[in-house]
């Protein structure tokens, strides 16, 4: 079995975090940037793919990479998504 330590520090006890978004940015804001980001990948990779296949490139191995990162960021995206919805679905089976 192997055991895995936590590698991230500890936030201060007082004051925000570094990793925290900045003053007056909300979650909408923060969720909507994430979004355009994995976006913009997926466009990546499609104009990388393309230039390949029209010969424009011979960097396939670019390609290859820009895609995989595409898939990635969506498949995050998309568990983070199901994660939500799932403590939303727990939340309203809640009585109160």
């Amino acid at each position: 079995m192997i055991r895995m330590q936590a590698a991230l520090p500890l936030s201060p006890p007082t004051g925000r975090s570094a990793a925290s978004p900045q003053q007056g940015q909300g979650f909408s804001k923060t969720l909507v940037q994430a979004l355009d980001k994995v976006n913009e990948m997926q466009l990546e990779a499609e104009a990388a793919a393309r230039a390949v296949a029209a010969g424009k490139t011979d960097e396939l191995h670019r390609a290859v990479i820009a895609a995989e990162k595409a898939h990635l960021s969506l498949q995050l995206t998309i568990a983070i998504r199901n994660r939500a919805l799932e403590a939303y679905q727990e939340i309203m089976r809640m009585q109160v």
